[in-house]
């Protein structure tokens, strides 16, 4: 556990010192898969969306907020379907207002969250949306899960209608609007998935908020259990346009990705659990303290040994020298060699000064005396 720990910690400091390079990659890949998936649902009509607009968009839509992410999209869906029939483009604006109104005026950072759900399920994978909003987000992002699941089977509905038609002839489009609409209306499996997503977001965001431990394990377990019991029984008896070995895989797989996401963002020690209780002058407080696991990432120093053992010997072989040159030194000196090396010079001078000063005394002492 400790090297997962440490793992995660390293790829913590690495998002933060790139993090925003990083999220600008993952803006355009998200981009360039959302226009591509556009461009191969609409091969035949649209035909701007070349290799060189789709990289275009994609790379327009990594430097602009959510918000704007998702009426660029809706603009090229609307662009797109207006190549077939106005009127029909008229319906998917409709659509597209509506989710607006609903949701980008009052929560636009949750734009992404409405492009990611008809492509998720799209790509087999309705059920990660709802698992990692209910794990991180609050109960608002139900809002653009609930629009981009209708905004989906709005544009297949639009699909399936105007299948293998280049453009709508104007003398059919009224009743081709019209067989869009009742397909839409009657559309089963779009209240289905709608309500199931609804209900499996509001399902794990209230277990994750419970108060026994594990709460986070346990809300992504169980949704994603119900979500595959839920959807297999649903294929099963409605007859869902959906593979039942592919429920089962993707919603395995879109629970681990989902808990991967929370473990990346949040590690809690449920060893370390305190209970604490205080009060006021107007309640009594009971408050559940459960500590984050921090670790800090220690980076490995690789050490030569074979250098250091080389330097140490080297070290070694220079003592021992100077020790023995001291030492010959020491036995070789001698006293005489010592005085030998010695030059003593007297100055006579100084001498017969003083000698011819102490015969003069002298003379006056034998003088005193006479």
């Amino acid at each position: 556990m400790i090297y997962i720990l440490e793992l995660r910690e390293k790829l913590r400091v690495v998002y933060q010192k790139f993090g925003t390079y990083l999220n600008l990659i993952f803006k355009f890949v998200f981009g360039l898969v959302v226009f591509l998936l556009l461009k191969n649902a609409f091969s035949n009509e649209i035909t701007f969306l070349s290799t060189p607009v789709v990289l275009a968009l994609a790379l327009v839509t990594a430097f602009i907020p959510s918000g704007l992410f998702a009426l660029v999209c809706a603009g090229v869906t609307i662009f797109s379907v207006y190549k077939m029939s106005s009127i029909l483009a008229l319906f998917i604006l409709f659509i597209f207002l509506i989710m607006y109104f609903l949701m980008l005026r009052y929560t636009p950072k949750y734009g992404y969250v409405l492009v990611a759900t008809p492509v998720l399920i799209y790509l087999g994978m309705p059920v990660f949306m709802p698992i990692l909003l209910g794990i991180l987000a609050t109960p608002v992002t139900i809002v653009p899960v609930i629009g981009g699941s209708i905004i989906y089977y709005s544009l297949r509905a639009v699909g399936d209608v105007t299948k293998g038609q280049d453009a709508v002839n104007p003398d059919e489009a009224l009743q081709i609007f019209k067989g869009v609409v009742d397909r839409f209306k009657s559309d089963k499996e779009m209240i289905l998935v709608t309500v199931i997503l609804a209900v499996i977001l509001m399902m794990v965001y209230v277990l994750r908020r419970s108060k026994f431990n594990h709460s986070t394990e346990i809300a992504t377990v169980t949704g994603v259990v119900v979500s595959m019991i839920i959807f297999v029984l649903s294929c099963v008896g409605m007859d869902l346009e959906m593979s039942i070995v592919g429920i089962i895989v993707f919603s395995l797989l879109s629970g681990a990705v989902a808990y991967v996401a929370y473990f990346m963002r949040t590690v809690l020690d449920y060893s370390a659990v305190e209970i604490v209780q205080f009060e006021d002058d107007d309640y009594y407080y009971y408050v559940k303290a459960v500590p984050k696991i921090k670790i800090s990432a220690q980076l490995s120093e690789v050490k030569n040994i074979s250098e250091d053992e080389d330097k140490d010997a080297g070290k070694e072989s220079v003592d021992e020298e100077k020790e023995a040159e001291y030492a010959s030194e020491d036995t070789d000196v001698t006293y005489e060699d010592e005085y030998d090396d010695f030059d003593v010079t007297i100055d006579t001078s100084d001498i017969d000064e003083l000698t011819a000063t102490t015969n003069i005394k002298d003379i006056n002492y034998q003088n005193h005396d006479e």
